[in-house]
């Protein structure tokens, strides 16, 4: 059943994207590649790819309540390195950088799509604060989000 799900999927991101699309699909996560890969609970980024040292992982849960009932994995890094967790997202996922807003640090939510066509959905952001200087504030949180279809 997967597999036809990896090959569907496959077919309508070659369709929508011409062969870059499909090619894209040959970058699949191994488990993914055999068809066995499912979403679920775990360290997405580590999964993806790997993340830096600083980045600590919290733990997942899936938020039944919510639409899609995604698996949202959570990580925390101190004020001091934020801005290599920062660069890392930029390089890694595109993300914006965070700006400051009212009464913390904060970026806007970003959608990922992986080679296997699954979304994440990812919030980077500090405490709440007035501090400006980042390695003197606390910590940042972020939290990734699988969906296992469209959001």
């Amino acid at each position: 059943m997967i597999g036809k799900m990896l090959v569907g999927r496959a077919f309508r991101h070659a369709l929508a994207g011409g062969l870059g699309a499909l090619l894209a699909v040959s970058q699949l996560p191994a488990l993914a590649a055999e068809n066995l890969y499912k979403p679920a609970c775990g360290d997405h980024l580590q999964r993806l790819g790997g993340k830096p040292a600083q980045l600590g992982y919290l733990g997942c849960s899936q938020l039944l309540d919510a639409q899609d009932q995604p698996f949202e994995a959570r990580y925390r890094v101190s004020g001091a390195e934020a801005a290599r967790v920062q660069d890392y997202l930029a390089a890694r996922f595109g993300m914006p950088p965070l700006r400051f807003i009212c009464c913390g640090w904060s970026a806007p939510s970003h959608f990922y799509r992986d080679g296997a066509g699954y979304g994440y959905l990812i919030e980077f952001h500090s405490e709440e604060t007035l501090e400006k200087h980042w390695p003197s504030i606390g910590r940042f949180q972020l939290s990734v989000r699988l969906y296992s279809e469209d959001p």
